[in-house]
């Protein structure tokens, strides 16, 4: 049993020896393939080529295809600004329902539209404070006292 084991390991051994020696000229000759101008000028080649196409692509489209491209840049500005808008007025307690409020057409836009609603939701968290706080006294009704049933519940029990 020890001669088989023995003789296991040393198809083994020399098993992964042959793929490492793979390994490192499979490496050797990749790195005799291709030298640092060679990729250069191959990345500079596609670049050309993937211009020229889109150019193509732009003169014999014309303005369609780019102002098909700006549109669906729009919308998705759009979507992308709807939902950070979203997420601040849950983080910060504001109703969802001012999100139809906001201009998206930009992000400028956006912004100022988005600091107006902060404003207003300043204001009138402010007015509402102010109504809670204030709150109005009761008027004493002549003739009554609104305390004479508390002071009976809490009165000592009468002898009889």
């Amino acid at each position: 049993m020890s001669e088989k084991s023995e003789i296991m390991e040393e198809q083994q051994g020399t098993g992964q020896e042959e793929v490492q020696e793979q390994q490192e000229t499979t490496v050797e000759e990749l790195e005799k393939k291709y030298t640092d101008e060679d990729i250069e000028r191959i990345i500079k080649r596609r670049l050309a080529q993937e211009r020229r196409r889109f150019e193509r692509l732009t003169q014999n489209e014309g303005n369609e295809y780019l102002t098909e491209l700006v549109e669906r840049e729009q919308k998705i500005l759009q979507r992308e600004l709807r939902a950070d808008a979203k997420e601040y007025m849950i983080d910060n307690d504001v109703p969802c329902e001012a999100l139809d409020l906001l201009n998206y057409s930009s992000e400028e836009d956006y912004k100022k539209s988005l600091e107006s609603i902060e404003k207003l939701m300043g204001v009138i968290r402010y007015k509402a404070d102010t109504i809670r706080n204030t709150g109005i006294t009761p008027k004493v009704v002549h003739g009554k006292d609104p305390t004479r049933d508390i002071k009976g519940a809490f009165a000592p029990p009468k002898a009889y």
